[in-house]
């Protein structure tokens, strides 16, 4: 066992993880080749402060996720709402919920991962101790859905391309 992965042993990392990290000899080598978004962002659950700032960095994550998705069924009210979200222009949990249930009465073929985006949205707004976890779930959803590896790929570059910064700079040693 390498000190990579005794220090994710104590935060109760899964088996498939400890495996892949016993390849790298850093925690920065081992975040810069990993595809899989959902480890990514499991990992930031936990090492990251739950502030307003990153659950809501956590929900644009899984909203361009889900965006990213190969022919995916467009959802008009979530299109909208994820646009909406992404510009910064509507954050409210109120809209994330409302959306959530417009999709869910849709009952569009694509409506399960657009609705878990949405739920993960609302939980990152809502704030508690599941706001990763939902995050998480949406990305695992985003990533189940196209092309495995080709989506798991992109979503784990969303995930460098908005924390590969002093946050993670000041976490990684």
């Amino acid at each position: 066992m390498n000190a990579l992965q005794r220090r994710l042993v104590k935060t109760g990392v899964c088996p498939e993880a400890f495996e892949f990290a016993g390849g790298f000899s850093s925690f920065k080598a081992a975040w810069r080749a990993c595809k899989r978004p959902d480890w990514l962002l499991w990992w930031l659950g936990r090492n990251v402060p739950n502030t307003a700032k990153h659950r809501e960095q956590l929900t644009c994550i899984a909203i361009r996720m889900v965006q990213g998705i190969p022919n995916r069924v467009s959802i008009p009210v979530w299109d909208t709402w994820a646009v909406d979200y992404l510009s910064g222009s509507d954050r409210t949990i109120a809209r994330a919920a409302g959306t959530a249930r417009a999709v869910r009465a849709a009952g569009a073929a694509g409506a399960a991962e657009a609705a878990r985006a949405a739920g993960a949205a609302r939980a990152a707004e809502a704030a508690g101790a599941a706001w990763a976890a939902r995050a998480a779930r949406a990305a695992r959803a985003a990533a189940a859905a196209g092309a495995a590896e080709a989506a798991r790929a992109a979503g784990a570059a969303i995930v460098r391309e908005y924390y590969l910064n002093p946050i993670i700079r000041r976490i990684v040693k």
